[in-house]
Formats: C-alpha cells, sequence, structure tokens
C-alpha cells in the first residue's frame, strides 16, 4: 500500500509519540507494594474513620461499624453504624483496647461518632474537622460544624490505661469546619482542607427534600495555634474553583514535586458537575495555588481508599498507590480495561508515577486485594527514617530495600460483590476487620496502562452570552445527540429545557433566568464521553 505524504507526516508523528511514551515508560524504575494480612484479637472493621499514629500504636476515630450505606432514607447512616468508642490498635504486638465517648461535650461526641471528617496529623497533634452524622442535640443527621484537636500519645496512653481522656481535648465550633466527604493537609502551622461538601439531612439517592448539600468547592485555610497549653483551629480564607474543586469522597495524597518542594495532589473524587461519574483529571495543591493537570486521566482509583505516596530517591519519582476501593474503570482476568459507569468496587491495587520532567503514568499491580476491599480504608506508614513530616516515604527503592515493611492498611468496606447499591439490603458488605502489613517491591510487580484511546477532541464552548433575561451558551464541533445544561455550582440543574437551535457546526442552547439568583453557574456540555464547562455569572 503506497501512502500519501499527508500520511506519511501523520504516522511518523504518531510513532514519534509512541516512542516518547516508551521511553518514559521504562525510564521508571518498577516500584511495588506485597500485603501481608495479619488479624488482631477483637477488632471487628471500621470504615472512613479518623486515624492517629503514635510509633507502631494507632488510636481509630469516628467512621462506621457497618458497610455501604443503605439507599433508603430511614435506613442510610442509621445510629446503630456509628460507633460508640474509640479503639487503639499496637499493630506491631497486635494488640486492641478501646474506650467509651461517655463524658465527651456533646458537639466532641458527634464529632467522633460521625463519618467522613477531614483530618490531618501534625507532629504529635490529631485535628479533626467536620464529619457527618446523628446530632446529639436532636437537629437529625448533619454535617457537624466541629474541630478538634487532640495530642495522640497522650490519648492513646490514657485508653491503654482507662483514664479520662475528656481534658486532652481542645475544641470549638464555627461554619467554615462542617465539611464531610473532603481531606486534610498541612502546610506548616497552616492545615488545609480540600473539597468536601456540607450534607445535612437525611440521605435519599432520588433527591427530593430530605436534605440540602452544598459542595465547599474550596481550598480552606485554618491556623492552627499551638502557642498555649489549649491548642486552637482558627479559619483564615479560603479559594474557591468550582469546577475543579467540586469534588468529595476522593484521595488527596502527600507529594514531593519535580522541583522538590512538598505538597498535595487530588485524585479523582466524586461527581463531575452535570453527570454522576466521578474526575478523571487530577489537582496539584502547592502552598499558595492550586493547578488542574488535565493532560493525563487517573483510571483504575476514583473513591477514596488507602494510599501510600513513595518518593523513590533512585530515580526521582513519585509514586502514589491505591488500594482497592471503587473505580469507573477495572481489569478483566485477560488484563484488558473495562469501563463500568455504575462505578463499582474494586479489587486493584494501582500506582500512578510522576516522572522528574513531570510527566504521569499509570500502573496496574498483578497482586490484588484479596477481595473488593479498601473503600474508606486508611494506611498508617511506619515511624522509619526517609519518612517526611508531611507523610512521604522519601528513599532509595532497590535489592537492599526489598521487602522493607513501609506500614499498615485497616480497615475500610468489603462488598460481596462489584456493583451492590441498587440491591443493598444491608448484608452484602461489612466494615472489614482487614489488617495487612505493606511491604516495598523491588521486583517487576506492575502493567503499564497506556492512556485512553484518542477520541474526538473535547467540545468547545466558545461563548456565554448573559441577556436581561436569559442566557444563551454557545458551542461548537457537537453531535446531534449532546445535552447542554446550566447548572449550580452543587450540580443542580436549575436550567431547565434549553431552546436549541443549530447552524453548520454551531448549537446554541438559549436558558432562561427569570427564576435564578444573582450568582454562579455552570454550563455544562455532554456529548458521549466528552465534557466542557463555563462558568456563568449571572447578576440583576
Amino acid at each position: 500500500m503506497r501512502l500519501r505524504t499527508s500520511e506519511w507526516v501523520m504516522y511518523k508523528v504518531l510513532f514519534a509519540v509512541l516512542l516518547i511514551a516508551v521511553s518514559t515508560q521504562f525510564a521508571i524504575a518498577d516500584v511495588g507494594i506485597t500485603l501481608n494480612p495479619i488479624a488482631i484479637e477483637g477488632f471487628a472493621g471500621l470504615q472512613s474513620f479518623a486515624v492517629g499514629r503514635h510509633g507502631a500504636r494507632v488510636v481509630l476515630i469516628g467512621g462506621r461499624t457497618d458497610g455501604l450505606h443503605r439507599r433508603q432514607p430511614s435506613m442510610a447512616f442509621d445510629a446503630q453504624g456509628e460507633p460508640q468508642v474509640i479503639t487503639v490498635l499496637d499493630l506491631e504486638q497486635r494488640r486492641m483496647w478501646t474506650a467509651s465517648l461517655t463524658g465527651l461535650p456533646s458537639h466532641v461526641l458527634d464529632q467522633w461518632t460521625s463519618t467522613n471528617a477531614c483530618f490531618v496529623q501534625s507532629d504529635s497533634l490529631l485535628v479533626i474537622i467536620g464529619g457527618y452524622g446523628i446530632a446529639s442535640s436532636g437537629q437529625g443527621h448533619r454535617t457537624h460544624p466541629v474541630w478538634s484537636v487532640v495530642h495522640v500519645g497522650n490519648l492513646i496512653d490514657a485508653v491503654i490505661a482507662k483514664r479520662s481522656f475528656t481534658h486532652l481535648i481542645s475544641s470549638g465550633t464555627g461554619d467554615a469546619f462542617a465539611i464531610t466527604g473532603g481531606r486534610a493537609g498541612m502546610f506548616g502551622d497552616t492545615i488545609i482542607t480540600v473539597g468536601g461538601h456540607r450534607f445535612d439531612g437525611r440521605y435519599n439517592p432520588m433527591g427530593g427534600s430530605s436534605f440540602t448539600q452544598a459542595y465547599t468547592n474550596a481550598i480552606r485555610r485554618f491556623t492552627l495555634d499551638t502557642a498555649s497549653a489549649t491548642p486552637r483551629l482558627s479559619y483564615v480564607n479560603e479559594t474557591v474553583d468550582p469546577l475543579n474543586l467540586h469534588r468529595r469522597d476522593f484521595n488527596v495524597v502527600a507529594q514531593i514535586f519535580p522541583d522538590g518542594s512538598h505538597g498535595y495532589t487530588a485524585f479523582s473524587g466524586v461527581f463531575q458537575i452535570g453527570v454522576d461519574l466521578p474526575y478523571l483529571t487530577l489537582v496539584d495543591i502547592h502552598h499558595k495555588h492550586h493547578a488542574v493537570v488535565d493532560e493525563f486521566e487517573q483510571r483504575l482509583a476514583h473513591y477514596h481508599c488507602g494510599t501510600v505516596p513513595v518518593f523513590n530517591t533512585r530515580d526521582s519519582v513519585m509514586h502514589t498507590f491505591f488500594l482497592g476501593g471503587i473505580a469507573q474503570f477495572y481489569a478483566t482476568r485477560t488484563g484488558a480495561i473495562e469501563r463500568d459507569d455504575s462505578v463499582p468496587f474494586v479489587n486493584t491495587i494501582s500506582r500512578v508515577s510522576r516522572a522528574r520532567d513531570g510527566s504521569l503514568s499509570e500502573y496496574r499491580l498483578r497482586d490484588t486485594m484479596p477481595g473488593f476491599l479498601g473503600a474508606g480504608s486508611e494506611v498508617v506508614l511506619r515511624d522509619q527514617p526517609g519518612r517526611t513530616p508531611h507523610d512521604v516515604l522519601s528513599l532509595r527503592v532497590d535489592a537492599e530495600s526489598h521487602n522493607t515493611l513501609v506500614g499498615w492498611v485497616i480497615g475500610g468496606i468489603q462488598s460481596t460483590a462489584p456493583n451492590i447499591f441498587w440491591t443493598n439490603d444491608g448484608s452484602q458488605s461489612i466494615a472489614s476487620p482487614f489488617i495487612a502489613e505493606i511491604r516495598l517491591s523491588a521486583a517487576t510487580t506492575s502493567v503499564y496502562i497506556a492512556p485512553a484511546d484518542a477520541r474526538r477532541e473535547d467540545p468547545v464552548i466558545i461563548e456565554v452570552r448573559l441577556y436581561n433575561d436569559s442566557v444563551e451558551v454557545i458551542a461548537q464541533d457537537l453531535t446531534p445527540e449532546a445535552e447542554i445544561g446550566l447548572f449550580d455550582i452543587n450540580g443542580r440543574n436549575v436550567g431547565g429545557q434549553a431552546n436549541i437551535t443549530r447552524a453548520n457546526a454551531v448549537t446554541t442552547a438559549t436558558f432562561s433566568t427569570l427564576g435564578l439568583s444573582p450568582g454562579t453557574y455552570v454550563a455544562f456540555v455532554l456529548d458521549s464521553e466528552r465534557t466542557a464547562t463555563k462558568l456563568v455569572h449571572v447578576v440583576r
């Protein structure tokens, strides 16, 4: 077959791109992890909890003692699943202690029995923000507007000695702390929360009036003041980005960036505005700013799960491991990557690697979780040389470090099948008692996941035109099946039925704004798998 000049150029470009991808892939030394399950007598399981560490001992606070929440409002997040104790585990001696929460101030009790709180440990102090559960004041289900700080070593000692620990807890309240499903980090004495939402009322997958929900769409900053004997947490400010920080129930993992600075990366999360699917993009979070990484798509881990950040000093590559959980994509027995928009539980152990040039690649480890495990689990890193203050393992991964114990994964949800949501009667999943040692592997353990097949360019929203009583969203290169919507920043469709006109490759959707309050909205285009968004500012 003889190729035209234009075809030769196309194939040469594709070949060059392939060579770059392959050279990048093989320039990264393979790094893996293995899991060695252990058992601690008496530990019945927990998921979506906060954890503090002191040596090889950890304290588990809040979470749920049941599995995936039920879909019926009257049965979802019931009182029976709220833990009434805090749990201390000695992960080396494999022992357990518990202590009742009776006697705590009501606002602290609310938070310490809640689920999906934000938390981070700064030196010996565990900082907990928000959490969702049942208010002891009779206000029903809500996101608790609460912060608390406790010295982890002193708390663990009190639990083991069966002493009161109420006096060890500093706490306060305020609307800025009402966050659930977000994640926390720190830059010096600045504590940050990323994403999450405020959810008040009873869960209902069909919507309705049983709850109110507002995504933070923000990185919030707080100051941790430890100058006195009583630590205090104070709200400072926030950066709002409704297009890129509209995320919850995700992983925000400490990183060492190619320039040597430390920060965090927000991986995936739910839900995209306009469609009930996870984000595939990442957001890098630096001390003073954040940046969207939209040239890379993460496909194998989309909900909060146990994560292990390892910076390999051998080649200056930042690896982040994801232990099971929930994802829109999974590997079949033949190794093919399949898509399931039900976003099922998976048993995949995956890795995202950032090379020294900043390029990202995704890998599937050949080993898997021992079942549909990992969602809502936590990883505790072992105290060892190379562990940074913000919890990255920075060490040389080679034959000498092979099989090194680096930490433990604890708890999470264990499901009997990938998709159980619509059949869930409470028996299809549990809060798992799974605990496993995590060991480094320098052996060849992973399979490179090639980027998704090339597809047409995403649709382009050319322009948004505002009038006194309407807004026009103008897009190009859409198929006849494309959908255009207008949403508020919490993902609610507020545009109703649009008036659609088409001329050549340009599509115009006109929405009435008569019933809309002044504020920020999002124009959203969905065309098969292709999406586009643009902010709309309605003023009066």
